[in-house]
């Protein structure tokens, strides 16, 4: 990730650009021998599940508080991510007395399991809608900043909203690509008045 944010940003042509990495959206091919089956397997997981498999080589036991901490998970995403892991098809991992373990005496008769995320796909599918929103807000603000050259926000904000046919962006939105075109450095705020924006780029 470093030596690749490193090229990313030395680009020329990446100077406005924003690089973000979406970790929910990754996937990984994990080769574990679980000791008593001998057998060694591919685990296909998200990268999530692959970072709390990882915890397990260097502890026999961890409460769900324990992994939230090492992950930084929110409620939503450890639940989603444990309960893959312990599928009546596929238990990779079990609760005992309240911490959870490696399932020992894991099985399958697939070289290859698939760990599927429950409401992934539907996590995926919102993270691209509100991305192409995100994009489209900005598209409408660049598009009407180089035409005006100079605006308050609350005249900016009525004619983005009329501007948008698919859907009405709140406020919250607007102020936030906002703010990532002005610390890219396509607009600026007026010196005297804060409150009016001006189009460099």
């Amino acid at each position: 990730m470093d030596n690749f944010n490193e090229f990313y940003t030395r680009q020329p042509t990446n100077h406005h650009r924003e690089l973000k990495w979406n970790f929910a959206m990754g996937t990984a091919i994990v080769s574990a021998k679980i000791p008593n089956s001998g057998k060694v397997y591919e685990l296909v997981v998200s990268t999530y599940q692959m970072c709390i498999l990882y915890l397990f080589n260097y502890n026999t036991e961890l409460t769900i508080q324990e992994i939230a901490e090492h992950m930084g998970f929110d409620e939503e995403t450890r639940k989603m991510n444990m309960q893959s892991l312990m599928t009546t098809k596929a238990k990779l991992i079990t609760v005992e007395n309240g911490k959870f373990k490696l399932n020992l005496k894991f099985m399958s008769p697939l070289r290859r399991v698939n760990f599927t995320v429950p409401m992934l796909e539907e996590a995926v599918k919102k993270e691209r809608i509100k991305e192409d929103r995100s994009h489209a807000v900005e598209a409408a603000l660049v598009r009407i900043m180089k035409s005006r050259k100079k605006m308050k926000f609350t005249d900016l904000r009525l004619e983005v909203v009329t501007l948008m046919q698919t859907f009405k962006p709140d406020d919250a939105l607007i102020k936030k690509r906002i703010e990532s075109l002005i610390e890219r450095e396509y607009m600026e705020r007026d010196k005297t008045d804060t409150a009016i924006l001006i189009y460099k780029a």
